[in-house]
């Protein structure tokens, strides 16, 4: 079964969680490197998802600006 894949809400709300349990200080060693690697490979992803979504964002900006610009040209 194929994990699910979380919305950038939900991993930086997991990133929250998971830095405040590290900086608590409470946990044992296994279980903080376990927390920091699920951290990282969480950071990866959802640094993925925010480089497309940016990208879609200048498509996005693009698009309008050469259609305001045809219009601005027949005009």
């Amino acid at each position: 079964m194929t994990p699910r894949v979380k919305s950038i809400e939900e991993s930086f709300q997991r990133l929250e969680e998971i830095l405040k349990k590290l900086e608590s200080g409470e946990l044992n060693l296994a279980d903080s490197i376990a927390l920091f690697e699920e951290g990282m490979q969480l950071s990866e992803k959802t640094g993925a998802q925010l480089q497309d979504l940016e990208k879609r964002v200048k498509t996005l900006v693009k698009e309008s600006q050469s259609e305001y610009l045809e219009k601005d040209i027949e005009e």
